[in-house]
């Protein structure tokens, strides 16, 4: 049969371990080892029985035991320090059960105990990679100053839990304990809470179902579930297990992980200033109130030097970004001029694992991009595109070269504007560094 199937390029049928392993042991990896083998297979099937029974039963018992005898030594005694003690206790059990049952009986117990080891050794593994508050992640949109400090001061509203591996139901149980905990303490119960997806490599059905049953723990309080799904293969399991928004009035779905982040700032920024106004301006803490007067003086005065900055350089400057999509330089180009924001947005991104676009932060007025570019004459790390269209000026990397020889205290001025912008920039994307 082999011989024949060979002839149409398919791959042996029938393969004898004994021989095979005796040719590894003895270093026999000639192709002329296999023909002379087969060579004698065929002259025994000629000349039948009464050639085979000239040879001596001894020596084909032999070679029978001593094989034998060296498959065990190599799977039973030499394997015994490569692998972990409960796999060779496996190992031994096989042996065992096909001794005395029979080889389909231990192959069997052979999978039912590697089924069991690994359901064990996985449910011991926390599906929760890390779990982060509001103040820890941030999203890439930016806020005026008393928006982020209300952030920062109701940071405790948003518990993120990063998940990781695949999820079937002993880990999808761990967790599900984790959120009843969290939800039935009434002390410390966020508004909202986020399974970020994106580390999850899939899940079973079982493993859905405890997210049903998670998703329910939401239906009596005004807190909100948001999930992340990550993938098409997750989503798809979470949409056959009807964990959709269309039977859960508090679930929220995303499918970027910053959209999920800006959408829970703006619900906590919306209960703060409830909060604030019907409290009353007198009754609010007076650390926040300090914090957010500091930062808005230090705010106000770059504020200043901006405007200052930007109607001394006007005549060097032209005017971009006039209208909506327009990008200003494109990831990995060799861009040579500095964009300041008077008025107007953009949107800062970079490509995906996939090729698609993934935002890092909207910037608002009283910024500048492309700095990286125009002083160290660094390829673009990002994409820069209108959002919003206003009044969006350049100035190019010549202008600003011929302007340290015409005005050196201007070209200083702007250096250190550069410089305090790009600082404040680094300190909210600091804030974002455990994003995964």
């Amino acid at each position: 049969a082999n011989v024949i199937i060979s002839v149409l390029g398919t791959p042996a049928s029938w393969v004898h371990i004994p021989p095979t392993a005796q040719a590894h042991e003895r270093k026999a990896m000639h192709w002329g080892f296999g023909v002379l083998a087969a060579g004698i297979m065929l002259l025994a099937f000629l000349a039948g029985p009464a050639l085979i029974s000239l040879f001596p039963r001894f020596i084909a018992g032999g070679i029978l035991i001593f094989l034998g005898i060296e498959l065990l030594k190599e799977w039973l005694w030499d394997s015994r320090r490569e692998m972990p003690a409960i796999d060779y206790v496996i190992v031994l059990a096989i042996v065992v059960v096909v001794e005395v049952f029979g080889f389909i009986p231990g192959f069997a117990v052979g999978v039912v105990a590697s089924i069991i080891i690994f359901v064990v050794r996985y449910s011991s593994q926390q599906p929760v990679r890390e779990r982060l508050d509001g103040g820890s992640v941030h999203s890439g949109r930016d806020r005026p100053i008393p928006d982020e400090r209300l952030l920062d001061y109701h940071d405790e509203k948003t518990v993120i839990l990063q998940l990781q591996g695949f999820i079937f139901f002993g880990t999808a149980y761990t967790l599900y304990r984790q959120v009843k905990e969290l939800m039935e303490d009434t002390e410390h119960r966020p508004s909202f809470l986020v399974f970020d997806m994106r580390l999850v490599q899939g899940m079973d059905s079982s493993a859905a179902s405890t997210f049903v049953k998670a998703a329910k723990l939401f239906g009596d309080g005004d807190a909100g579930l948001v999930i992340v799904p990550g993938s098409e293969t997750v989503a798809r399991s979470l949409e056959q297990a009807e964990l959709t928004q269309e039977h859960f009035e508090h679930l929220h779905l995303f499918e970027e992980f910053d959209a999920a982040i800006e959408w829970t700032e703006e619900q906590v920024l919306a209960d703060a200033r409830k909060q604030l106004q019907a409290r009353g301006k007198g009754d609010a803490d007076e650390e926040f109130l300090d914090a957010v007067f500091g930062d808005m003086m230090a705010a106000l005065d770059v504020q200043e030097e901006f405007e200052e900055v930007v109607e001394l350089l006007r005549e060097r400057m032209q005017p971009v970004g006039t209208e909506a999509g327009v990008v200003l330089f494109e990831q990995f180009e060799e861009n040579q001029r500095l964009y300041f924001i008077v008025n107007g947005r953009v949107v800062v991104e970079k490509l995906g694992f996939h090729g698609d676009p993934v935002r890092l932060r909207s910037l608002g007025r009283w910024n500048i991009v492309g700095e990286l570019g125009t002083f160290l004459g660094y390829r673009e790390p990002f994409t820069a595109r209108v959002e919003r269209p206003g009044e969006i000026l350049a100035l190019s990397r010549d202008d600003i070269e011929s302007l340290s020889s015409d005005d050196p205290d201007l070209a200083r001025r702007l250096q250190a504007l550069t410089i305090q912008l790009m600082g404040s920039k680094l300190a909210k994307t600091t804030q974002s560094v455990a994003q995964p």
